[in-house]
């Protein structure tokens, strides 16, 4: 059974990429409030074309990695006008923040659910620095997109996690503290504890026995 946690909280992992990850969303009234009298005429003027109301793009955790995010009609005009502080993801680059921190950690999940399979101590050590690193490389992830998108929260942006990206990052934790109790099992398994008044073992072939202790009182 203690085998089949780690692999089993491997594969939750796996899955919580399919979920959603990230959300950003932005009201253009917040939008023009950024941007201040400037914004205003801008829009007054006609010469940005910015979306009306709420605007809320999700992106999962696989299309973090694919960096194929989808984009709300009229950000890309908004984002050449400002010299291209926001543009439509091109595959064969890495735009998306911190996109190789969410490709390291599947790639460490992908792993610890096909090694933490071994025997004995190798699959709990795997599921260990596996997990571990899963859920090091998921902190990661955030504190890039944290730090990239920090400064478009004056302009209105709001950037909040998903249920996907808690459950990746909470279950590679569960996956590595797996192991450790494993690990710990097995250590235990192998070093028997000696039952009290128990005699010690006998002596190897061809060496003496040990010394008769002299009688009590």
């Amino acid at each position: 059974m203690k085998k089949l946690l780690s692999p089993t909280f491997f594969a939750v992992v796996v899955a919580a990429f399919f979920l959603p990850f990230v959300s950003v969303s932005c009201s253009t009234s917040g939008f023009g409030e950024g941007l201040g009298g400037f914004g205003e005429g801008l829009g007054e003027a006609g010469e940005l074309d910015i979306p009306q109301g709420d605007i809320e793009v999700t992106a999962t955790g696989l299309q973090i990695i694919l960096n194929d995010v989808d984009q709300p009609e009229g950000l890309g005009d908004l984002g050449s006008d400002f010299g291209g502080a926001i543009q439509q993801p091109d595959p064969t680059s890495e735009n998306f923040p911190g996109r190789m921190f969410a490709i390291m950690a599947a790639a460490a999940a992908i792993l610890g659910l096909g090694l933490s399979f071994l025997r004995d101590r190798a699959g709990a050590v795997a599921a260990i620095v596996l997990g571990l690193g899963a859920a090091l490389f998921l902190f990661l992830l955030k504190n890039a997109i944290d730090g990239e998108l920090g400064g478009a929260q004056l302009l209105g942006f709001q950037v909040s996690y998903k249920y996907g990206y808690w459950l990746a990052l909470l279950f590679g934790v569960a996956a590595a503290a797996a192991g450790v109790w494993r690990l710990m099992s097995e250590r235990t398994a192998v070093v028997p504890p000696m039952a009290a008044g128990e005699p010690p073992p006998p002596a190897p072939p061809g060496e003496p026995p040990p010394p008769a202790l002299p009688p009590e009182g």
